[in-house]
């Protein structure tokens, strides 16, 4: 309770504070990301869109899952973010940030930044013919799917 007797945080307050939490973190994570693009492939002109408004609208693109061609007013022309998110794609940024990420997990939680041994397991998911591949699974004698998931070893083991 509060000093008035009123309840100092309710579920709007809560809400409104989540939903701000959430923008800080989003816009801390896209000027990181956006400083490892621009460091990894710098524009070649000084006028040149900056990476993290590219970023942003990628990140909404994915969001959204509309087309290229339908980013909103405002958002840089869909011909430069999609000449970005294509370049980047091309040159495997995308994968050496995945990379750099888990490097520095790893170190932060008091592990090698790579892993010495990891686990493969494959798993057969029963599912409809209706698109993709699918196989036979004769052990199991299942048709469907083989997914793939890979684990590096917990703490102790390496």
């Amino acid at each position: 309770m509060g000093r008035s007797g009123e309840q100092s945080w309710t579920d709007r307050h809560r809400t409104r504070h989540e939903a701000r939490l959430k923008d800080v973190v989003l816009q801390a994570c896209l000027d990181e990301v956006a400083g490892f693009l621009e460091r990894a492939d710098p524009p070649g002109r000084p006028d040149a869109t900056a990476a993290r408004h590219v970023l942003a609208r990628i990140a909404w693109h994915l969001r959204t899952g509309g087309g290229w061609r339908a980013l909103p007013a405002g958002f840089p022309p869909w011909r430069t973010v999609y000449g970005w998110f294509r370049r980047w794609i091309e040159k495997g940024l995308f994968e050496s940030l995945m990379r750099a990420l888990a490097r520095r997990q790893r170190r932060r939680c008091g592990r090698r930044p790579d892993p010495r041994l990891a686990i493969i397991e494959t798993q057969s998911v029963n599912c409809i013919g209706v698109r993709g591949p699918r196989g036979y699974d004769g052990a199991k004698k299942l048709v469907g799917r083989k997914r793939v998931a890979r684990w590096s070893t917990p703490r102790g083991t390496c």
